[in-house]
């Protein structure tokens, strides 16, 4: 890059392209690492710098559209903590760590994850396996493909996707409390949640024949599913761990009601703390098998039906309540629009559902 280059927001040239930032005005402060790159084989561009001690970015799909300046989120989320790999990797025992073998890798991103991004792993050989907050997916790359990986001006940081990062918090500190009483009772057996990398039973075959060689009870392994159930010792856990299908495990408890909780993650307690919203004047439609329509927590505001109706009311009364409930009955299955005007229609009753949809 030229060094004449004018430390502001506006139209820069730069070896690969032409740079216009969205903001106007001079920078607090010149910008250093001002880096500019195409995603070769697309459109996409992109340019990352260091300005006030924070990494920035701007991105385009295509060199006509209009350019997204952000600040990097430099911070992998994960469950066993948040930290910036470039600075600093959580404190995790040996066991904990990588063994030997081909590992699946987190690669971050110096921007947010681009659909680009992924077309241009996939040109070197990479293969993206699941994504992770907010600038980074867990990836394989084995060989010459991860050199390739670490080499492209998009990718800030490239790492293994470690066995303590594969595991629950309260399962991991279990396990070093067993390992730093090594001479306690054994710990009893714990029923656990197995996620792999891919549905169907050949993504899990792995994992299974590994379950058995280490002597655990494998309890399910739906063909269909991403999950294996299972119940194990902590030896065995770590075992477990370190297998390289394996995305994720945790505890598997009992199944409750839980839509209190639903709120909480979803976002609606939020949203009506700090802005009163909740649901009010808004009006939504649910399709779905039949409705119990005497039900106490539809009494408010009673629902509209859109439709002939018939049948079961088990499952449309969850779906609608889930949607629309007021919690009159239970307060903890209020509704996440719980003050809106719900609609109901069966689908069940329907002759034609792009007419009914347009209506």
């Amino acid at each position: 890059m030229s060094n004449s280059l004018a430390f502001r927001r506006g139209v820069h040239c730069a070896a690969a392209f032409v740079v216009s930032l969205p903001v106007a005005g001079a920078f607090a402060a010149p910008p250093s690492e001002l880096s500019p790159y195409m995603v070769e084989g697309t459109t996409a561009q992109a340019i990352w710098w260091r300005e006030d001690g924070k990494e920035r970015y701007a991105v385009r799909s295509r060199p006509d559209a209009e350019w997204v300046e952000r600040d990097a989120n430099t911070q992998l989320q994960l469950q066993v903590g948040t930290f910036d790999p470039t600075r600093s990797l959580p404190g995790l025992p040996m066991w904990a760590l990588s063994s030997t073998g081909p590992r699946r890798q987190i690669a971050q991103f110096r921007t947010q994850t681009l659909p680009e991004y992924r077309d241009a792993l996939a040109a070197i050989g990479v293969q993206v396996e699941a994504p992770l907050p907010d600038q980074a997916l867990i990836v394989r790359a084995d060989g010459d493909a991860l050199a390739r990986l670490r080499a492209l001006p998009f990718v800030r940081w490239v790492g293994a996707y470690e066995p303590g990062y594969r595991i629950e918090p309260e399962l991991l500190q279990q396990l070093i409390a067993v390992s730093n009483a090594p001479t306690a009772a054994a710990a009893d057996p714990v029923p656990v949640s197995i996620m792999v990398f891919g549905r169907g039973f050949a993504a899990k075959a792995g994992v299974v024949m590994h379950l058995q060689a280490l002597g655990a009870q494998v309890d399910s392994a739906t063909p269909n599913s991403f999950i294996v159930e299972a119940t194990v010792t902590p030896a065995q856990l770590k075992g477990l761990m370190d297998h390289d299908d394996v995305l994720y495990i945790d505890r598997r408890l009992p199944i409750v009601e839980y839509m209190d909780n639903v709120r909480i993650v979803g976002g609606a307690n939020y949203v009506q703390s700090v802005a009163g919203y909740d649901g009010t004047g808004v009006r939504g439609e649910v399709m779905d098998s039949n409705l119990f329509e005497t039900h106490a927590d539809f009494q408010a505001l009673p629902a509209i039906f859109h439709g002939g109706r018939g049948g079961s009311s088990s499952h449309g009364t969850s779906v609608y309540g889930i949607v629309f409930g007021t919690g009159t009955s239970n307060p903890a299955g209020r509704g996440m629009l719980p003050a809106a005007q719900g609609i109901f229609a069966d689908f069940g009753n329907l002759t034609d559902r792009y007419v009914h949809t347009g209506q």
